[in-house]
């Protein structure tokens, strides 16, 4: 009895994670996204900041706090979203993943 409840509490756990995870995939952090915006508003959409512009950014856009939806975002932030990310990977400044 003890096996199975164990078991079935395992598997509840792995799917809340799961949700959890593909929860997270589709959204960016609202400080984030507000750092990115400001400098896509001074330099342009095809401006890809270094982590340290964006480290030293992120302390004055900390009241935007939480999530936001990427299907919230515009077509042209999407792709400089997608811009900075491979640049990024490219340098190697991806940050960890869980």
């Amino acid at each position: 009895m003890t096996g199975r409840l164990s078991k079935r509490l395992a598997k509840i756990e792995a799917a809340a994670q799961a949700r959890e995870k593909e929860r997270r995939r589709d959204e960016i952090d609202g400080a984030l996204l507000a750092v990115f915006r400001n400098l896509w508003a001074l330099y342009g959409y095809d401006h890809v900041p270094t982590m340290a512009e964006v480290d030293a950014a992120l302390p004055a856009h900390a009241a935007a706090a939480g999530p936001v939806r990427l299907c919230e975002l515009t077509v042209d932030e999407l792709r400089a979203l997608v811009l900075v990310l491979q640049t990024w990977e490219a340098r190697g400044w991806m940050p960890c993943e869980d």
